[in-house]
């Protein structure tokens, strides 16, 4: 026999097995066994919620030979044909890949078929979103007076998507999130008939991470046997999900707090050397911020998803002045950081960025009072006659100045090469890996504190121009210096 997958092998095969839900399957069971079967259902809710589940329970129980009290009794002919998949009256459609109109039409012929082997004929159309307009056109009729020998049992977990027309000629039964302690319990129980070691701690992070859907939670103990075997524990989980242990968010926060910038990025090289993509790092550490942000609203009544009590209670017991309007900025940054990373190549200059920007929101939060970041304005400056002071002497005054003023934008400026001053306008050149630092510091923020910190450091207003070494340096002193700097045969000249 073929292996099957821990969330096929223990897929609920009577209504009172399924996991939550208590109002969907007592008004299903109900129905079957009193008889008032509608001709068209609509299953809606979150991803591994027991929609399919319950939609197979349901096709048994109506084609039962010896339904008791609504509940199919997976002896009979019927439920054993539909438990391996070979009864021909149960037709299961993926909407994804058969969206058309082409399909519906042929389904609409089909319909007008008596069933072959059962009572009633089952269409369950999975993901029915996903159909085209058209198609959902096409099916409207057939929905509405389908055959009495015919039932129609749609899942979505978007029923926002589908159309009022449609939504009016169905039952709809929405399935909600499991609870933690719901899949806990699950995976307790099928880790003791499956006679497998799991601690307590383990179940709760693989209930945690699955974030209410049965069948991930399954499939996160699946991977965890593979990789241990029958004896299981916190640690291995985060192993095989790669996720980044408590202690390390609890000491990359606090460096953040202390506006420690070398302890931050020392915790995040560790990370990447221990294998964490930055990806993870920077979800995580959202997720971190988020449970500080419920600890100080809920404090012991929070629902946590990363963090230990203990570890958050200790953090906000040092730090005052940590808001949960600051730590919604910060969760929001992050979440944010770790879209963009998704798609970006350098993923770790980026991640190293991003959590110097969220520092930021963190700042003071010891004394608990707010900083503000004062800027001076600039507007249209005029430029000082051409052969000024060189900033080159002064340029380790300027960083420290900028540093003083925002420390991200202080980090976007390191790599950069500083190429000389001409006719008022500082050049600054950039390696063409280095794109994102370039593209972030044309950002106005970061333009007006370099502008400022030049202005307070030089004494007159400068402009600025940033270009990347193999495009363009219109100054023959620019081009000299980045020559001089970085060798003829990586300075590139485009007339």
């Amino acid at each position: 026999m073929n292996y099957l997958t821990l969330y096929r092998q223990w897929r609920p095969q009577t209504f009172s097995e399924v996991v939550g839900q208590k109002n969907t399957v007592t008004g299903l069971r109900n129905a079957v066994r009193e008889g008032k079967l509608a001709h068209a259902y609509l299953f809606f809710g979150p991803r591994g919620s027991g929609k399919t589940s319950v939609a197979k329970i349901m096709a048994k129980a109506v084609n039962c030979s010896q339904p008791g009290s609504g509940e199919p009794c997976n002896t009979c002919p019927a439920c054993c044909d539909i438990n391996n998949g070979s009864f021909m009256d149960v037709l299961e459609i993926d909407a994804a890949s058969n969206r058309g109109i082409d399909e519906i039409r042929d389904l609409r012929e089909k319909v007008r078929v008596l069933p072959a082997q059962g009572k009633k004929k089952v269409y369950i159309i999975d993901e029915v979103h996903m159909l085209t307009t058209e198609a959902f056109n096409a099916l409207l009729k057939t929905l509405e007076e389908p055959p009495d020998s015919v039932i129609f049992i749609l899942a979505t977990t978007e029923a926002h998507r589908v159309p009022a027309t449609v939504l009016s000629r169905c039952q709809r039964y929405a399935f909600t999130r499991l609870s933690i302690s719901e899949v806990i319990d699950r995976l307790r129980d099928v880790a003791a008939q499956m006679q497998i070691n799991v601690t307590d701690q383990a179940l709760e992070l693989m209930a945690r991470r699955s974030n209410g859907s049965l069948r991930d939670a399954l499939s996160i103990m699946e991977q965890c046997i593979a990789f241990r075997d029958h004896d299981i524990d916190e640690s291995q989980v985060m192993d095989v999900l790669g996720l980044v242990n408590h202690e390390a968010l609890s000491a990359i926060f606090k460096g953040m707090l202390e506006q420690k910038i070398e302890e931050v990025i020392v915790h995040l090289n560790s990370l990447i050397k221990q294998g964490k993509e930055p990806v993870q790092i920077a979800r995580d550490a959202a997720l971190c911020a988020r449970d500080l942000m419920q600890y100080t609203v809920l404090n012991k009544r929070a629902d946590l998803l990363v963090m230990p009590g203990e570890d958050l209670e200790e953090i906000i017991s040092q730090y005052p002045g940590l808001t949960a309007s600051r730590l919604s900025q910060v969760t929001k940054h992050l979440l944010k950081l770790a879209d963009e990373l998704r798609f970006n190549e350098g993923q770790r200059f980026i991640m190293e960025v991003g959590f110097l920007e969220a520092m930021e929101y963190m700042a003071d939060s010891k004394s608990g009072s707010d900083k503000a970041l004062v800027v001076q304005e600039t507007g249209k400056q005029k430029k000082p006659r051409r052969g000024g002071p060189d900033p080159s002497l002064k340029w380790e005054e300027i960083m420290e100045k900028v540093k003083s003023i925002k420390v991200t934008t202080h980090a976007l400026l390191v790599p950069a090469a500083m190429l000389g001053l001409a006719d008022g306008v500082l050049t600054l050149g950039y390696r063409p890996e280095l794109k994102f630092h370039r593209e972030k510091m044309e950002e106005k923020v970061n333009q007006e504190v370099l502008l400022s910190a030049l202005e307070e450091v030089l004494g007159y207003p400068v402009d600025v121009e940033l270009v990347t070494l193999e495009e363009t340096a219109e100054q023959p002193q620019v081009v000299r210096k980045a020559i001089e700097i970085f060798g003829k045969d990586k300075v590139k000249i485009i007339e």
